[in-house]
C-alpha cells in the first residue's frame, strides 16, 4: 500500500497547521475596543468600545446607572444599565474551509484534499454558515475521541442568543454547546462538544 504524506494550507501559505478562509472569524467575545493606554483611561479602567470603563467586582460596586458586567472572563466592567448578555449557540453544520497536500511516499505529484465536512455537502447550506469565532470556548478533552482541535479551517452555524443580564456581575453564565471545530487528527470538521461563556452582545 502507498502511504500518504502531508501539510496544510493556512491562510494561502503552507504551515504545519489547520488551513481556514478568511470568512472563519468575524466578532469574537472579547470586544473591549481601544485599549486603555490609547484612550488615557485611569488605572481602576479598562477601554471598551471605544470608552473607558471602570472595574467592577463583587465587592467593588458601579455608580449612578450603571451595572457591573463580565465582557470576558477575566473583565468585569461597569456598563449601561441596560447590558445584554449574549453566548454562542450550537453549531448544527461545520462546513471545510481548507484542507492539505499529500503526496505519494514514492513521490510525484500532489494532490490537494479537502476537510471532511459535517454533514456532507450537499446536506449543508452555505446561506446559513455564520463567521463569529468563539476563542474562550472549552471541549471536554479527548473523551470524546478528539485527539487535538483547531478553530481554523471550518466554519460553522451558531448564532448569537441574548439572555438576561443577572445577578451582582451579569453575564457570567456557562452554557453546553457543540462547537464546529476541525479534529487536525482526522483532518475533518467535526462537532466538537463542551462549553461556551456569556459576555456581554457584542455590536453587530
Amino acid at each position: 500500500m502507498t502511504s500518504s504524506l502531508g501539510y496544510r494550507i493556512m491562510g494561502g501559505a503552507v504551515v504545519l497547521a489547520a488551513a481556514c478562509l478568511g470568512a472563519c472569524f468575524g466578532i469574537t467575545t472579547d470586544n473591549t475596543g481601544s485599549s486603555a493606554s490609547d484612550l488615557h483611561c485611569a488605572a481602576d479602567q479598562r477601554g471598551f468600545n471605544g470608552a473607558c470603563r471602570d472595574t467592577c467586582s463583587d465587592v467593588k460596586a458601579c455608580s449612578g446607572n450603571t451595572r457591573c458586567a463580565e465582557v470576558d472572563p477575566k473583565t468585569t466592567l461597569c456598563l449601561e444599565a441596560n447590558t445584554t448578555c449574549a453566548y454562542l449557540d450550537s453549531d448544527t453544520e461545520c462546513a471545510s474551509r481548507g484542507g492539505f497536500y499529500s503526496t505519494s511516499s514514492r513521490g510525484g505529484s500532489e494532490t490537494f484534499v479537502p476537510y471532511s465536512s459535517y454533514p456532507n455537502y450537499p446536506a449543508i447550506d452555505d446561506s446559513t454558515l455564520t463567521s463569529f469565532s468563539d476563542p474562550y470556548f472549552s471541549d471536554y478533552g479527548t473523551q470524546y475521541g478528539y485527539g487535538q482541535t483547531s478553530a481554523a479551517g471550518c466554519q460553522g452555524n451558531a448564532h448569537w442568543v441574548t439572555v438576561p443580564a443577572l445577578g451582582k456581575i451579569a453575564c457570567t453564565g456557562v452554557h453546553n454547546v457543540n462547537r464546529c471545530r476541525l479534529d487536525t487528527n482526522g483532518e475533518s470538521c467535526i462537532l466538537d462538544p463542551g462549553t461556551t461563556p456569556e459576555t456581554v452582545l457584542p455590536a453587530q
